[in-house]
């Protein structure tokens, strides 16, 4: 029995109150802990509503995410997921299937059969989406290594002719996730290139410094880009964690591009953070990247 002051609860939720549909959907919805999405999960699903299923998904990737590697984060996945396989994907809206795969990524679940098959129905469904949306999956896609080329090649041509309806936290997420699977899209990438100098300053730091990053690891040098990106930072390199830094001057290296008012910045402000960065690596790191910037012979157009 639920206990309330010591004595059972006479506020607990009577059965039919339990299982309303609405009441279920708003208490998933402001549910504020792991507790509370675990607790809506007791019973059987089967009278869920599609929009139930991914909200709980979602809930459970925001308030589980730490504890993602326990067991009883993964056994709510599973029947959370076990449920959705069952289901006809067309009763599930375009934002909860972006928000499965968001969940998918944050809880960092094994790739399966029924995440290939919601890779196939979102490219048959792909214009549906918002720009939200694809960035998400897109994400997810990075996050959890599935290397779907088709898939791929229909988000960036997505991306590509619907640009301007992208916020920056959107474009990164695409960006960061070609990166980190080396799907190299040319046409995306100089799109990119050309538009995000215009966002600069409504960019995160992060943003930013993922984009970079993924350009690096995609071999893929765009001069003009990384001029813009270099002096904007200089202006902000109080914003940057110590990754960030590592990332941005590593990925200068790699792509031949030593910006000589950012790498003269960078080695000054990198004085004024050692404390921060004291036993991680961090620090060797940039000086290492910083020498090979200040000795670089290549130039920077």
């Amino acid at each position: 029995n639920m206990k309330y002051g010591g004595k059972e609860n006479p506020w607990r939720w009577f059965p039919q109150q339990k299982s309303n549909p609405r009441l279920r959907q708003n208490r998933l919805a402001r549910s504020r802990s792991l507790d509370d999405v675990i607790d809506e999960l007791q019973g059987s699903l089967e009278d869920w509503s599609a929009v139930s299923l991914a909200t709980a998904f979602h809930r459970l990737s925001k308030h589980g995410r730490r504890e993602a590697g326990r067991s009883r984060v993964k056994d709510a996945a599973q029947t959370l997921a076990d449920e959705i396989s069952m289901r006809d994907f067309a009763d599930f809206g375009t934002r909860e299937i972006a928000n499965i795969f968001y969940a998918w990524a944050v809880l960092d679940r094994p790739k399966t059969q029924l995440l290939t098959k919601l890779c196939a129905y979102v490219r048959l469904h792909l214009a549906e989406f918002d720009a939200q949306g694809v960035a998400n999956i897109a994400f997810a896609l990075g996050v959890l290594g599935v290397d779907d080329e088709g898939l791929l090649e229909d988000i960036c041509v997505y991306v590509v002719d619907q640009i301007s309806s992208f916020k920056e936290l959107e474009i990164a997420s695409v960006v960061y996730a070609l990166g980190r699977l080396r799907f190299r899209h040319v046409e995306l990438l100089e799109v990119v290139a050309e538009e995000v100098p215009l966002m600069l300053p409504e960019c995160s730091v992060q943003d930013i410094s993922n984009i970079v990053y993924a350009y690096s690891r995609l071999r893929f040098r765009h001069p003009q880009f990384l001029k813009a990106v270099c002096k904007h930072l200089c202006l902000r390199l109080d914003e940057l964690n110590a990754q960030n830094m590592a990332n941005l001057v590593r990925a200068l290296v790699v792509l031949r591009y030593p910006h000589r008012g950012f790498t003269r910045a960078m080695s000054l402000h990198l004085s004024t953070r050692l404390y921060d960065m004291k036993g991680k690596g961090y620090a060797e790191s940039i000086l290492a990247n910083l020498k090979q910037l200040q000795s670089a012979a290549y130039p920077e157009k």
